[in-house]
């Protein structure tokens, strides 16, 4: 999905909205620097119906789902096994088995599974699994994820000005008319885009 729209990026370009002329190439930029934010953040932006499998470490007990935040009257089912393959899987009871945080998209297990051991200790050496299937992610359309974080729609605006400005020049200086600019870095994320996607980071569990 998304995280801002043409219009507002031609804006703080100072491109006119009757100018199409970079529509193309700017709609690229935005799915493009959209994409890496998920990637930076570790976390799905589009807020839809999911399936997904996540290793447990004994000692942790802890799963933070890649779609946070989780609505708070929507229908979560965690199965647990030891395996990756969850056809006859134990569904868990929710407050009794686990409890999620819904915000943060965490789910603390209150019950313990059964992980590889070894040795006459049983000392754990591998994980157990939980399938996880519900709805979540920051938004369901480009519009709500404007509204419910603007700083994140700002920083894309920025970070896409920033590629449609430097996208005749690499490197070096880039001149238009009587004005110039001398670009020596790589094409990388704005200092400012980066603190922005920071504190939205994904807890890495």
């Amino acid at each position: 999905m998304d995280y801002t729209t043409s219009t507002r990026v031609k804006a703080l370009l100072g491109i006119g909205v009757a100018d199409v002329s970079q529509d193309t190439l700017i709609a690229q930029l935005i799915t493009s620097t959209s994409l890496r934010f998920d990637t930076e953040m570790r976390r799905h932006s589009q807020q839809s119906a999911r399936t997904e499998v996540y290793p447990v470490k004994f000692t942790r007990r802890l799963v933070s789902l890649k779609g946070a935040p989780v609505p708070s009257g929507g229908t979560l089912t965690v199965k647990i096994s030891d395996t990756t393959d969850f056809t006859a899987a134990v569904t868990l009871s929710k407050n009794d088995d686990y409890i999620i945080e819904n915000d943060a998209g965490i789910i603390r297990m209150i019950t313990v599974g059964t992980p590889f051991t070894a040795g006459s200790a049983g000392r754990p050496i591998a994980p157990y699994y939980l399938q996880v299937t519900y709805t979540g992610g920051l938004a369901t359309s480009t519009a709500q994820l404007i509204t419910t974080y603007p700083d994140l729609a700002q920083a894309c605006d920025l970070q896409v000005a920033y590629l449609h400005r430097r996208r005749l020049s690499a490197g070096g200086n880039f001149s238009v008319g009587q004005s110039s600019t001398q670009y020596t870095a790589d094409y990388d994320l704005l200092a400012d885009v980066q603190k922005t996607l920071n504190k939205y980071m994904r807890i890495s569990l």
